[in-house]
């Protein structure tokens, strides 16, 4: 892993998993002095609170659109019944409900979050066997920097 890519992977982990400056560091094979002057040189702490705010902001827009949808869709079918023409939703509105129940259930499992589940599983392997933790770490990195490589 170059140095390039271990500042990018450090800030991943530091934003998106909140990942300690020490866990980070032992993580990426560098100091902690080093992850500090990072995290200060690229201001780390201003783009974990904006992407918070961001994620945030953008999820409640989702599920207002969601909810304004559904109003919509219960509106019309109460027509519908006061109407005495109740009928199904018609193929695109059923396609844009499940979508929209899509988008919510599914989750990309990102960079850091993959990063994040394989030093979970690296540290449980190394509770259970230290020395098959060793031999694993280089199959890690080398994954770890396929995927980020994506």
């Amino acid at each position: 892993m170059t140095q390039k890519e271990k500042r990018e992977n450090a800030m991943s982990l530091f934003v998106e998993q909140s990942f300690s400056k020490q866990k980070i560091a032992k993580f990426c094979g560098v100091s902690v002095q080093t992850i500090s002057a990072w995290a200060e040189e690229d201001d780390w702490d201003s783009v974990r609170m904006d992407t918070l705010r961001v994620e945030k902001n953008m999820k409640m827009r989702i599920y207002k659109l969601i909810d304004h949808s559904l109003q919509v869709f219960e509106q019309e079918i109460e027509n519908q019944k006061n109407e005495g023409k109740l009928k199904h939703l018609d193929k695109g509105q059923i396609d844009g409900l499940s979508k929209l129940l899509a988008g919510i259930k599914a989750k990309e499992l990102s960079f850091s979050e993959s990063v994040k589940l394989l030093t979970e599983f690296m540290e449980y392997v190394n509770t259970q066997d230290n020395h098959l933790a060793k031999e694993l770490i280089p199959f890690i990195d080398g994954f770890i920097s396929a995927l980020r490589a994506k």
